[in-house]
């Protein structure tokens, strides 16, 4: 009986780093790689780099069903802005 037990009891473990390895591999494809790459992004735009894709051009917010899209339309939006900005500014001169 007690064989038995701790047989489960190995499954279960190993059954719950099974599913805490799957649950960390699609966080970090679906939620910390694009947050890097958002970070990338507008670390780049702070810095003058306008010419930076999101691969968001085209894609509307009321389209988009999760946020970090949705933030990297608003980050496309605010560099397509500064970009129009800096060239009325040039224009000036």
């Amino acid at each position: 009986m007690a064989i038995a037990v701790s047989i489960v009891d190995i499954w279960n473990v190993l059954a719950l780093l099974v599913a805490f390895g799957i649950f960390w591999y699609f966080a970090k494809n679906e939620i910390v790689k694009p947050i890097e790459k958002l970070t990338k992004a507008a670390h780049d735009i702070s810095l003058g780099k306008l010419d930076v894709d999101l691969g968001v051009r085209g894609l509307k917010e009321e389209n988009v069903r999760d946020e970090i899209t949705k933030l990297a339309i608003a980050i496309d939006r605010l560099r397509a802005s500064i970009q129009i900005a800096m060239e009325r500014l040039r224009k000036k001169r």
